[in-house]
């Protein structure tokens, strides 16, 4: 079972997979950083279109065998912000960042920096 973590854990480190995607057991793995204006920071398999305000959709290159997972986060100093997740299938995703004021959520969607992890089976 060790040797078996083991192999996880050098595949869950290795980048250089195709797409950028990390196998972990029968799962693939995306993961990237996107700025506000749409722009990829870093990652690979995947595209970005970027919708109206507040709105990206992340395309995964290889599709994945079915939906997937999504866990995201904003990266914006300006404003306490909160995403979610509006759609999700195995080629793509569109997410929505969305302003907060106080612990009000104001529903006022803002562009943002992001950080994203697309997980589904392979």
């Amino acid at each position: 079972d060790n040797a078996d973590n083991a192999d996880n854990a050098d595949n869950a480190d290795n980048a250089d997979n195709a797409d950028n995607a990390d196998s972990v057991g029968g799962q693939r793995i995306i993961r990237g950083a996107v700025d506000a204006a749409g722009n990829i920071l870093s990652g690979t398999g995947y595209t970005v279109t970027k919708g109206l305000v507040g709105e990206y959709t992340i395309n995964f290159t290889t599709a994945f065998a079915d939906n997937a997972t999504i866990t995201a986060i904003p990266v914006n100093a300006a404003a306490p912000t909160f995403m979610t997740i509006a759609t999700t299938s195995a080629t793509s995703c569109t997410l929505k960042n969305w302003t907060v004021a106080g612990l009000v959520i104001v529903g006022i969607p803002l562009d943002s920096e992001f950080h994203f992890i697309a997980t589904a089976n392979k």
